[in-house]
């Protein structure tokens, strides 16, 4: 994760105003919370969508998860541990590198739509670091889908913040079900 934080600040220190709300859009409003969470809701419905041709290999994905730890890996506080980096840490760190740093400057390159889609299969492809056999490229088809979603929260309302809500009520609803199906 620290790979992903020295660029953003690098970049805003060097070329930008040294802030990250500046620079990045780095703020929360109340209403991102709502809006945050029906993104979550929507970035999960996509990820189901995107999955159902892929049903059988996705079956497989729900019972050896490809991208994280799998629920035999985690005992005790690892669990805890494990839960805010999945819902407070990354979402943090992934929406000011992906969607601060580098979906900005696409957007500002080549548009909004190939901005985000660019940005949102860079970010699925970033989660095939825990490759463990093809059914990981599903895996990262269905976070580059949820992270279309989150670009787009990005650019319409010009914040990191609603992205960062809806990154980590996604996170918290793959978190519930993993220590659901744990024990």
């Amino acid at each position: 994760m620290a790979g992903m934080v020295f660029p953003v600040i690098f970049v805003s220190r060097r070329r930008g105003t040294g802030r990250l709300s500046t620079d990045y859009g780095w703020s929360v409003r109340p209403a991102d919370i709502g809006i945050g969470i029906l993104g979550a809701v929507a970035g999960r419905s996509a990820a189901v969508l995107v999955s159902i041709p892929l049903l059988p290999v996705y079956q497989q994905l729900e019972h050896q998860p490809q991208v994280g730890l799998s629920p035999n890996q985690i005992s005790g506080a690892t669990w805890i541990v494990f839960g805010v980096l999945a819902c407070v840490g990354a979402p943090i760190i992934e929406e000011l590198f992906f969607r601060g740093l580098i979906q900005t400057r696409l957007v500002g390159l080549i548009g909004p739509g190939w901005g985000i889609a660019v940005t949102s299969v860079v970010f699925g492809a970033a989660h095939l670091i825990g490759w463990q056999n093809p059914a990981s490229l599903i895996a990262a088809a269905i976070i580059a889908c949820a992270g279309s979603v989150l670009g787009f929260l990005r650019y319409r309302t010009g914040r990191l913040g609603t992205s960062t809500i809806a990154h980590a009520v996604f996170n918290g609803m793959a978190f519930a079900i993993l220590l659901a199906t744990s024990t």
